[in-house]
C-alpha cells in the first residue's frame, strides 16, 4: 500500500518537456536544482534530435509526431511547452487529447515563473507584457499608498530622531568625511534623485570600482555595523518625504547604471520596470552579482523578479508589494561611495 501511494505521489510530479533549446535545458536545470525537489522531468520531446552524448541526448524521448504514445509510456502529469518556434510545430491533437485526459499542458514562462517565483527575461514575448492582466493603475490606490508612506516616514523620523542623531555624531567623529552619502538615482519616469544614506566609507582620493567587493578597505568601523543592520538607510525616509519615493515599490537603481541595464536587460526600460513606478524604501537592493561583458552584472535576477512582481502586484487595498524579491547577501550594499 505505501509502494502505491509513493508511486502515484512520484507520478504525479512527473514531468515531460516538449523541447530540446536553450529554453527548455534552462528550465530542465532549474528543476533539477530545486530545493526541495518539486518535479521530475521525465524526458524531452522535439523534432530536432540533439547531439549524441550530450544531456538533452540522453533525455530524449523522440519527435513531436510521437507525442500520444510517448505520453502512454511515461505517463507524465504535466507537459511543458517550450518550443522556440511553435509555428506549424506543435502536435495539437496529441496535447488536446492530453488536456482531456487531465494532463496539465503549460507554458514553460508560465511553469518557470510558478517554480522559481520569476520571469525567464531572456525568452519573454512582448505579448505577455502587452496582454498581461498587471501593470494596473489605480488612482485611489496611489493615493493611499503615498499616503501611508508619507505618515510611516514621519513617525519614523519623530521616533529615530535621538537614534539619527547619535549616528550622525558618530559617523563624523570615527572618520574625516561629511555625515551623508547622496547618490544619484533612478526614480519614477526615470527622472533621477539624491538618495540619501549615512556615510560608512572614507572618501575615496581616486576613482575605484563601484562594486563594494572592491572597497573593503574603505569600510569605517561604524559603517560595518551601519550596513550589517541597515541602519545607513534610516535617512532614506527623507526621501520618502520628498516624495522620492514610496516605503513599499521597485528598488531605485543607480542612475550610473541605467543605461548597461537597458542595454543588457530585455525590457528594462519598459513601464514595467522603471518608466511609471515611484521607487522604494523598504529593504535593500536584491541583487545577484555576476559577470557579464567584462564587468559584474547585478540586475538581472532582481529584474525578473521585479517583472514577475509587476504583472500581479496589487494586493487588496491597493499596496504594491515586491514579495517575490530574493534576499540580498548580508554584506549587502553593492554600490560605491566615493
Amino acid at each position: 500500500m505505501v509502494g502505491k501511494l509513493r508511486d502515484m505521489r512520484d507520478q504525479s510530479r512527473r514531468v515531460l518537456v516538449l523541447g530540446s533549446g536553450p529554453q527548455a535545458t534552462a528550465l530542465i536545470e532549474e528543476i533539477e536544482s530545486a530545493q526541495p525537489p518539486r518535479y521530475t522531468v521525465c524526458g524531452t520531446v522535439d523534432d530536432q534530435e540533439p547531439a549524441s552524448g550530450t544531456p538533452d541526448h540522453n533525455r530524449w524521448l523522440g519527435p513531436c509526431d510521437a507525442l500520444a504514445e510517448i505520453i502512454n509510456r511515461v505517463h507524465p502529469a504535466f507537459i511543458i511547452v517550450a518550443l522556440a518556434d511553435r509555428r506549424d510545430r506543435l502536435p495539437l491533437q496529441a496535447l488536446l487529447e492530453a488536456r482531456v485526459r487531465g494532463i496539465v499542458v503549460e507554458d514553460a514562462l508560465d511553469f518557470s515563473e510558478r517554480l522559481m517565483g520569476k520571469l525567464a527575461i531572456e525568452a519573454i514575448r512582448p505579448s505577455m507584457l502587452i496582454l498581461a492582466k498587471g501593470f494596473r493603475n489605480h488612482g485611489a490606490a496611489d493615493v493611499i499608498a503615498r499616503g501611508v508612506s508619507v505618515i510611516s516616514a514621519l513617525v519614523g523620523l519623530v521616533l529615530c530622531a535621538p537614534l539619527l542623531i547619535a549616528i550622525g555624531i558618530a559617523v563624523k567623529l570615527d572618520s574625516r568625511g561629511p555625515m551623508f552619502f547622496v547618490q544619484e538615482r533612478a526614480g519614477r519616469n526615470g527622472r533621477p534623485f539624491g538618495l540619501i544614506k549615512f556615510r560608512t566609507m572614507r572618501p575615496a582620493k581616486e576613482a575605484r570600482s563601484e562594486w563594494v567587493s572592491d572597497n573593503i578597505d574603505r569600510i569605517t568601523r561604524i559603517g560595518y555595523y551601519l550596513r550589517r543592520f541597515r541602519f545607513d538607510e534610516l535617512p532614506q525616509l527623507v526621501n520618502v518625504l520628498r516624495g522620492d519615493m514610496n516605503l513599499v515599490g521597485p528598488r531605485p537603481h543607480p542612475v550610473t547604471n541605467q543605461a548597461v541595464f537597458m542595454e543588457k536587460i530585455a525590457y528594462y526600460s519598459r513601464p514595467c520596470s522603471s518608466a511609471r513606478a515611484r521607487r522604494k524604501y523598504t529593504g535593500a537592493a536584491r541583487r545577484c552579482v555576476r559577470r557579464c561583458s567584462g564587468r559584474r552584472r547585478a540586475a538581472r535576477p532582481w529584474h525578473q523578479r521585479e517583472l514577475t512582481a509587476f504583472r500581479t502586484h496589487h494586493e487588496p487595498g491597493g499596496v504594491e508589494l515586491v514579495a517575490a524579491c530574493a534576499r540580498e547577501p548580508a554584506d549587502g550594499h553593492l554600490w560605491r561611495e566615493p
